[in-house]
């Protein structure tokens, strides 16, 4: 499987479809409804729209991960820029598969014990970034242009790949 980048704690891997049509896509739901706010303690004022997953964008994500059925995708917009505070994910829908549409963001990972940062990872659009361990790994994160908007969706919980409760791939570079 091709990656752009891969590290004990984060994958990411190439987009590899049109993300322009992703971006009208994500455009037309924003219009449609007033979005949903947060969730408490992640983010003080980001977004969300939920919608099927775009049937290309889904063809993509089901090469790298079985998704899980029972969520659906979320259109994701930090219209202020704001800060993703430090967390760790839940352990209900699977690992989350981010797209990002605009803007590029910074993601910072954390010492359990100290919550020191230890690592951190830039990524954009054009890429599909999944955590290893999400559920165990805090993470934080910042917008670095201001702005983000993104696509999420979530890895089936069951046999997670990007978890070690399910069937965890130590590395992505070399499988197929």
């Amino acid at each position: 499987m091709e990656v752009i980048m891969e590290r004990d704690w984060i994958v990411s891997f190439p987009l590899n479809i049109d993300i322009h049509e992703l971006i009208v896509w994500a455009r037309k739901i924003q219009c449609a409804s007033k979005g949903n706010p947060g969730v408490t303690g992640e983010h003080d004022t980001d977004l969300w729209w939920f919608a099927e997953t775009h049937p290309v964008l889904r063809k993509r994500l089901e090469e790298i991960a079985p998704l899980n059925p029972e969520w659906a995708t979320s259109i994701w917009e930090w219209h202020d820029g704001g800060p993703l505070k430090k967390h760790c994910d839940g352990l209900g829908r699977g690992a989350s598969l981010v797209v990002v549409l605009i803007g590029k963001f910074e993601i910072y990972r954390h010492c359990n014990e100290t919550g020191e940062i230890l690592d951190s990872y830039v990524y954009g659009p054009g890429e599909i970034v999944a955590l290893k361990n999400g559920h165990k790994t805090p993470h934080s994160g910042r917008c670095l242009e201001g702005y983000r908007l993104a696509a999420c969706t979530f890895a089936a919980n069951e046999n997670d790949p990007f978890r070690d409760y399910g069937n965890l791939k130590k590395s992505w570079a070399n499988s197929d």
